[in-house]
């Protein structure tokens, strides 16, 4: 299950297509769902993909796998964090006509 600590899209005011780092106040509005999520769906793991993610999961008392964001450059990182977890597998490469 995939889910964002932050169910709204913070942007510029005004621009939005833009992307910014939520407050606190929205990330908080979020903490209800993510509870109840949390709750229903009882993972073995939970990974928080950035800080913001991983410092809401904190203050909510789990503990959370961190990985890096993907936005501003972070895409390779977090590939790399997911295989580091087990929760993807490293990029398949082809042999001789054979998936790997």
């Amino acid at each position: 299950v995939l889910w964002n600590s932050v169910q709204l899209h913070p942007h510029i005011p005004g621009k939005a297509l833009t992307n910014r780092t939520p407050t606190r106040e929205e990330v908080e509005l979020g903490r209800p769902s993510l509870e109840t999520l949390i709750e229903l769906v009882q993972p073995r793991m939970i990974v928080a993909v950035g800080r913001t993610a991983q410092k809401a999961l904190e203050r909510m008392g789990y503990q959370a796998e961190y990985v890096r964001h993907p936005a501003h450059g972070g895409h390779r990182e977090f590939v790399k964090g997911l295989e580091r977890l087990g929760v993807i597998r490293k990029e398949k490469t082809y042999t001789q006509g054979v998936l790997f």
